[in-house]
């Protein structure tokens, strides 16, 4: 049999895989070409060497930044595996593609590309429902293998041992204490660039809330229709977070922020909001609620340019006002104002003070 009836692609050029085990089937078609691998997979988890095989001759793509490395969504000791056996290991912060390249193997063998939504996690191998397209498109392959190595030349020089051993210590930092390394092995990315998104610990009591180091005041008045892609996103998530529970005090709130690129709101996955329930003009009240901190744990952005936050609310023991953040913030001399980062220690606890849970 030649290699392209073994992809499934004798009568056609591209087909896809599609399921909650999809590496059931591309674990074994990357097998024979780890020696001629080029991939970009943005989080790799604790069983990502075991999902794919690679080589000296191999090199990958993804995003070790130290925030990922601590929110548990790439393990560096699967990295260290991978240098260790000759791999080129390159790290692009902001990440987000999984695309692999399995080079001409000569003979029989020709190229094909894998392109689609599956990270190298156990989560993506045994629960979560990914798509894949597999084709030996001449023109994708030649695209793929462009944007590839423009993504290894913005990356720069190949990851050491010694660095990635360092980023060793700061592994799951972020994810919560109680949970197994097992556990750990990714929720979904990310939001996240995480692989559990922040604040994603239902059984988390309120008192052990992370204590935010700066805060975003936004108003959260706008009523719009979400596109389908937008509730696909917000359904996933609030099953993640354990927010469809019937006994969950949390909620998952989308806003979008319609601002060109350059005037958006300074979010980052997540960053702490403050969300004020002001008119669609942004217009309050001294009597207008306003909810406690939540982190955002996702950001996507549409095909219309516009950016929707989704942010991981928990409900508080207290009802907080407009009034009563007015008042937090009067003996510093600051005003409460939208759209703004508070940064200064004071400031932020002045505004946590509102909450007991904090």
């Amino acid at each position: 049999m030649t290699d392209t009836a073994s992809l499934g692609l004798e009568d056609r050029t591209a087909r896809v895989i599609a399921g909650q085990r999809v590496w059931d089937e591309l674990t074994p078609l990357l097998a024979s070409r780890s020696c001629t691998l080029l991939a970009a997979i943005a989080y790799v988890g604790s069983h990502g060497g075991e999902l794919i095989k690679l080589e000296r001759g191999s090199s990958v793509i993804v995003d070790a930044s130290v925030s990922a490395v601590r929110a548990g969504s790439t393990d560096p000791s699967v990295l260290a595996e991978w240098i260790g056996a000759g791999v080129g290991v390159y790290s692009l912060e902001g990440l987000h593609a999984k695309m692999i390249l399995a080079e001409s193997a000569g003979g029989s063998r020709p190229a094909f590309l894998i392109i689609g939504s599956a990270n190298l996690s156990g989560s993506s191998a045994a629960r979560l429902t990914e798509s894949v397209i597999l084709t030996d498109s001449r023109d994708c392959l030649d695209e793929a293998r462009s944007e590839l190595l423009a993504w290894k030349i913005r990356a720069g020089k190949p990851l050491t041992l010694e660095e990635v051993r360092a980023l060793g210590e700061h592994y799951g930092a972020d994810r919560s204490p109680g949970r197994k390394r097992s556990e750990q092995d990714d929720t979904h990315d990310a939001a996240t660039p995480s692989e559990e998104l922040p604040g994603s610990t239902p059984e988390a009591s309120s008192a052990s809330r992370q204590r935010p180091t700066q805060l975003l005041l936004v108003g959260l008045g706008e009523e719009f229709d979400p596109p389908s892609e937008v509730i696909y996103h917000r359904d996933r998530l609030s099953a993640e977070l354990g927010c469809d529970d019937a006994d969950s005090d949390s909620v998952l709130f989308v806003f979008r922020d319609q601002s060109d690129p350059g005037w958006r709101l300074p979010l980052s996955q997540g960053a702490y909001v403050i969300g004020v329930d002001a008119s669609a003009s942004g217009r309050v009240t001294k009597q207008t609620e306003v909810a406690p901190p939540g982190p955002v744990v996702y950001l996507y952005d549409d095909d219309d340019g516009d950016r929707y936050c989704y942010l991981h609310l928990t409900e508080s023991a207290r009802d907080v006002t407009w009034a009563d953040v007015t008042a937090a913030l009067e003996p510093l001399g600051e005003k409460p104002e939208f759209d703004r980062n508070y940064f200064r220690k004071s400031a932020v606890d002045a505004l946590l003070s509102l909450w007991p849970e904090y």
